[in-house]
């Protein structure tokens, strides 16, 4: 069970929440600090300046035009007002305010080229960090123009690092600090000055971003018409994350960092939400999750079909070959370190049992499975988390899955458990512990699941009484597929992929409390706003052979409204002598519903 698909669910729930904070880390990036410093030696490139601790790397085609864009977009007073970004935007109005009007600032950056980068810091915080090159190559000019200039926008002071000056500035009515520097004719600023530390070093070493082949296949597919691209690191993301989620999460991020290598986005904002779309790239010498789907065709999502209409994230994996995917995931265990130990235990639940576990499980897979969540009403949701698999023959899936559960029930000698609700058997798998063997006590709800079948899809859930929540929404016709607002969302994404994840974000919170720390909690609870107008969040992921084609859209829309649970069910003690009737409460007015039993 662990050898396909185990690994899949816990890696899939990390990376919704990788998913979730890289566009959070995106949309701030969209911000425009002006920058500033000098050492007049060999001109440089501003991305040679960039630290190589980035997570996020930023380049601007034009100075202004993307804070101009995101000014008239209408979710812009709704993220200005934020508090925890209070600062923030303040510097980036400022700044955009000296740069139009202050005719030495305008000159002296007129056209400039700017890159910023955002890094974790040891102390869990996250800053940034800017490199500006002028066009006419003059950064002292550039310097005293600015300085000059936040004369009269806060305290400056000069410091010596080494044999650098640098320009420490303290904004007025805030505790925000920023240093500025120039070496090689470039302006670097920054939030933390060792990373201008580590920029000067850098430069003088000659090493760069430009040195990782992956990064720079990165560039060479960035576009040019938008409003700014954006370069993720992956193998930094986990320590970037770390300020935001609870201890013990060491399993998350070790999935997050494998995942790929570098990934650029193109960004750009619309009316409706931002859009961002581009290629990721994974590395041929390290074990990374991604490259699994390098050599598989992406596949058509029909899923959806089957999926409740109350699913708060769902994520979907697509391969045209199910036996090269289950032998390139056993080299990637090996690569790991983690084939031997799995093997160990399969052969040991295979000799127990008289089976062969991944024939039983893989003998009746089609070529797409994945992991859906229903709306939760607390921080644990295990009773909402089901697996979806497509199957190549339900028939195949229901004879070799009958057998597992026979098998089962022998061994362990327990009974059968079969419910059947409205037509759909619902079976008990009593796998005794064999789950949690495989995948870790965090999965110990799974150890005896049950499962279902419809039309071409097999469901597993954690017990029956969860599939029988499932399954009143699929029989009543309340799919996600039906979902209008989904509909309207997956028009933003192509028809075929290789994963593809959605988050209706209002029905995710509890989800993201369950990852998250105290104080990022605090942050979504004190701005609830954010997950009401910014409906959905959603991307795609599809080969090309050599690298990935990737597209993530967050849907704006403040017209949303979640759709209330309409459907409801309820014990009667006796057997009910009448039809349900329609009435209404003489006392409240309120509508309810009345039947009557036998008793």
């Amino acid at each position: 069970y662990r050898v396909l698909y185990s690994t899949q669910t816990d890696s899939v729930k990390k990376v919704i929440i990788a998913i979730v904070v890289v566009l959070s880390v995106a949309l701030v990036g969209g911000g425009l600090y002006w920058n500033s410093l000098q050492q007049p030696t060999t001109s440089a490139n501003p991305i040679d300046a960039i630290p190589l601790s980035a997570t996020v790397v930023v380049s601007y085609p034009s100075l202004t035009k993307a804070w101009d864009t995101f000014e008239h977009q209408d979710y812009f007073n709704l993220l200005v007002s934020v508090k925890e970004l209070e600062n923030y935007f303040a510097r980036n109005v400022m700044l955009d305010s000296l740069m139009r009007y202050d005719e030495e600032v305008k000159n002296a950056l007129a056209g400039a080229i700017l890159w910023s980068s955002y890094h974790a810091t040891s102390s869990n915080s996250l800053a940034f960090f800017h490199a500006l090159k002028p066009t006419d190559g003059n950064a002292n000019r550039v310097i005293e123009a600015f300085k000059k200039a936040l004369t009269s926008k806060g305290v400056v002071t000069e410091l010596q690092l080494g044999e650098t000056p640098v320009l420490k500035v303290v904004f007025s009515g805030s505790v925000s600090t920023t240093y500025f520097a120039t070496v090689n004719e470039l302006l670097l600023s920054s939030s933390d000055l060792e990373l201008i530390e580590a920029s000067i070093a850098q430069l003088k070493s000659g090493k760069s971003l430009k040195n990782d082949s992956d990064f720079v296949r990165a560039i060479d597919a960035a576009g040019q018409n938008v409003d700014a691209n954006i370069f993720v690191n992956f193998q930094k993301i986990p320590s970037y994350l770390k300020g935001a989620l609870k201890s013990g999460t060491a399993g998350l991020q070790s999935v997050i960092g494998n995942f790929a290598s570098w990934m650029v986005l193109d960004f750009n904002m619309k009316s409706d939400g931002l859009m961002f779309n581009g290629f990721s790239y994974t590395n041929d010498t390290l074990p990374q999750f991604l490259g699994l789907f390098l050599n598989q065709k992406p596949q058509s999502i029909s899923f959806t079909e089957v999926l409740p209409s109350n699913t708060a994230s769902f994520l979907f994996f697509g391969f045209s070959n199910a036996l090269s995917f289950s032998s390139d995931y056993r080299a990637l265990l090996q690569e790991t370190g983690k084939l031997n130990d799995l093997d160990a235990e399969l052969d040991s639940i295979n000799k127990l049992y008289g089976i062969d576990l991944e024939q039983n499980l893989l003998g009746w897979m089609g070529n797409s499975f994945g992991l859906c969540i229903t709306e939760p009403r607390q921080e644990s949701f295990t009773e909402n988390t089901y697996l979806v698999f497509e199957t190549n023959s339900s028939d195949l899936a229901e004879k070799l899955l009958e057998e597992l559960g026979s098998t089962f029930s022998v061994v362990n000698k327990t009974a059968r458990e079969t419910l059947v609700e409205n037509g759909t058997s619902i079976n008990k798998l009593p796998m005794n512990g064999i789950v949690e063997k495989l995948l870790g006590s965090e999965f110990a709800a799974f150890n005896n699941p049950s499962y279902m079948i419809l039309e071409n899809h097999v469901v597993f859930g954690a017990s029956s009484e969860s599939l029988v929540n499932y399954l009143q929404y699929v029989q009543a016709d309340r799919t996600l597929a039906k979902e209008l607002s989904f509909s309207r969302f997956a028009e933003n994404l192509g028809s075929t992929f290789n994963i593809f994840s959605y988050h209706q974000l209002s029905r995710s919170k509890n989800i993201l409390n369950s990852y998250f720390n105290s104080e990022a909690q605090r942050f979504l609870k004190a701005n609830p706003e954010l997950t009401k107008n910014f409906e959905a969040l959603g991307g795609q992921v599809t080969s090309t052979g050599q690298s990935f084609y990737s597209n993530v859209f967050l849907k704006y829309n403040p017209n949303s409204e979640t759709s209330k649970e309409t459907s409801w069910k309820a014990k009667i003690s006796g057997k009910a002598l009448i039809a349900p009737m329609f009435v209404t409460n003489h006392l409240s007015g309120e509508p309810e519903i009345l039947v009557q039993d036998e008793t």
